[in-house]
């Protein structure tokens, strides 16, 4: 794997690539993560659109390794477009019901756009809030009849 440049990266892509590349790696995490259906899909992917809208201008620092992959080559796109066809199977299972905290779930995922953009605190953890909340709407967290994941946070490493 040859080591691309965070500087090689910013030059031959827009901050709209970028985000655009931000929200496909998370929605492909939390698809494969949560074993979500195609709408669900369409739905988590319109609303991290929504809240990664404050980042637009935000000054950025580094590009997570997956962030970098999906704007030079759409490997994320790809396998999100495949799965969501039922040509791959889960990235990952440990054959049993994984839980986490709602928040837990929302600050590991999140790290991607920190490994990114430097920002407010209170843009930050806006950001944070909406994805609890997209997590939470999707039914992680939830006492009655909680969503099921496929393994746990820790397992979700996003490397500059």
């Amino acid at each position: 794997m040859s080591q691309v440049s965070v500087h090689a990266v910013q030059d031959q892509s827009t901050d709209l690539d970028v985000l655009r590349a931000i929200r496909t790696v998370m929605t492909f995490t939390i698809a494969d993560v949560f074993d979500l259906t195609e709408d669900e899909v369409l739905w988590v992917s319109y609303h991290l659109d929504q809240a990664l809208v404050p980042f637009a201008g935000c000054k950025m620092h580094s590009i997570a390794s997956p962030v970098r992959q999906e704007v030079l080559t759409g490997d994320f796109s790809d396998k999100l477009n495949r799965r969501n066809r039922g040509l791959i199977a889960p990235q990952c299972s440990s054959g049993s019901v994984a839980e986490a905290h709602v928040l837990d779930w929302a600050s590991v995922v999140s790290n991607v756009v920190t490994l990114t953009y430097t920002a407010r605190p209170i843009i930050m953890a806006g950001f944070v809030g909406a994805v609890a909340g997209i997590l939470t709407e999707l039914g992680v967290g939830n006492a009655d009849n909680p969503r099921a994941s496929r393994y746990l946070p820790n397992a979700i490493r996003f490397a500059k």
